[in-house]
């Protein structure tokens, strides 16, 4: 592996494993709402139970709550878990993944679920390989089964899948990969967009687009529209070398790349992380990470933008400039409800500056932040844990559900919040 390569690939895992708790010092400019109402549904322990569940979580039908975690396990490779309620929460491991050339390792991104009730992931490293694969875990009466539907080789094949995967209308997946493609990037590709179709003889991987950096490199999630294109965001790259926020269009000769935005690094923001999200009128919301070491000042603690189409030319506004004390390094993507708010959470920064859960919500003369929950640093006995590195999902009620990837044990745990 190229030593470029592999410093980036230590970048990116330690993003979500060991980024520092100080950073961002600086007074709040959001509300905050004293004793919000925040539990720990469970806490890892690090063993067979895995830990570090940076992935987040997703709802499925009957309450029960699904993610993954980067390591723990029978082979300390990463789990995929469960967790159903029955008097308390009980946590459930689907599938322990197995390292070797058979199976994956590492699953620091999320899961899909679809309307057949399987679930679809991807690891970062593992595989025939060793560069990742793309997973199904299948429910039966005696259990769950995984299958690998993708080897990643590396290369133009891509290298390392980056985020979740997303379903168009034919269940049909999507994803990215941080490394692979054609271009050049220091010698390990800038990422590519590839595709998972369902045949008849099984799943067929298909390379989308590869970035070349001046459109983007590091490329992190996607989403749809309405009409089938994709919109997803780079880490890095771009004309100012801060990442970028990309759509993808189908054209007669295949899908075409546009850039909508280069981040410059100063009031804008720099390092998208997070997904993105539509609101009912085409805008998309998404968040910033800012400054990822040492302590930060605004606009470099992360910041929340809107980016709206106007007469052909996507405009973007920053909503929120995070301080530090209301939240730093914001590495998940947004949820809304239905009243249009918007909520995430910060790796770093709040009260004790091990992060925060955070609510934006619009009016007439701007939109307001609140800071929902502080993670505390502080005993066993009262400490709920620590960085969130993922967004949080919403049910029918409004209570937020999410993950922070350190917990009194210092192996993670799953929450929920009512705003």
């Amino acid at each position: 592996m190229p030593i470029e390569k592999y410093t980036d690939l230590l970048v990116l895992l330690f993003l979500a494993l060991f980024v520092p708790a100080g950073l961002g010092q600086d007074a709040s400019a959001g509300t905050t709402v004293p004793g919000s109402d925040e539990r720990v549904l469970y806490q890892f322990l690090g063993n067979a139970d895995g830990h570090h569940p940076v992935g987040g979580v997703i709802l499925g039908q009957g309450g029960k709550i699904y993610g993954t975690t980067i390591d723990g396990g029978s082979s300390h490779c990463g789990t995929v878990y469960q967790l159903n309620f029955s008097i308390f929460w009980k946590q459930t491991i689907l599938h322990s993944f197995a390292c070797g050339p058979g199976d994956g390792s590492k699953p620091r991104e999320g899961l899909v679920l679809d309307r057949f009730g399987n679930l679809y992931g991807v690891t970062s490293t593992g595989g025939a390989f060793g560069h990742g694969i793309v997973f199904k875990l299948t429910p039966s009466s005696s259990g769950w089964s995984e299958t690998v539907m993708h080897d990643f080789a590396g290369g133009n094949d891509g290298d390392s899948p980056s985020s979740s995967l997303v379903l168009d209308r034919s269940d049909n997946l999507y994803g990215v990969t941080f490394f692979g493609g054609s271009a050049n990037c220091i010698g390990h590709g800038c990422g590519t967009v590839f595709e998972m179709e369902q045949t008849t003889s099984g799943w067929s991987e298909s390379l989308l687009y590869t970035f070349d950096g001046a459109d983007g490199k590091q490329p992190r999630s996607l989403v749809f529209d309405n009409s089938g294109n994709l919109y997803g965001v780079t880490l890095n790259g771009g004309e100012f070398g801060g990442g970028t926020i990309f759509k993808l269009s189908h054209a007669m000769s295949g899908w075409e790349e546009a850039v909508l935005y280069s981040f410059t690094g100063r009031a804008d923001g720099t390092h998208p992380w997070g997904g993105l999200v539509f609101d009912s009128a085409g805008n998309l919301y998404g968040t910033t990470a800012g400054k990822i070491f040492g302590s930060c000042s605004a606009p470099t603690c992360g910041t929340v933008f809107e980016l709206q189409p106007q007469a052909g030319i996507w405009k973007l506004k920053t909503l929120y400039t995070f301080q530090g004390a209301d939240g730093a390094t914001p590495l998940g993507g947004l949820i809304s409800d239905a009243a249009g708010n918007l909520f995430g959470t910060t790796l770093n920064g709040g009260a004790f500056s091990v992060g925060s859960v955070f609510e934006l919500s619009p009016s007439a003369t701007g939109w307001t932040e609140t800071l929902l929950h502080s993670f505390p640093y502080s005993s066993l006995a009262d400490d709920d844990g620590k960085h969130p590195a993922s967004g949080l999902a919403i049910d029918q009620t409004g209570k937020l559900f999410g993950a922070a990837e350190d917990g009194p044990y210092g192996d993670g745990s799953v929450f929920a919040i009512k705003p």
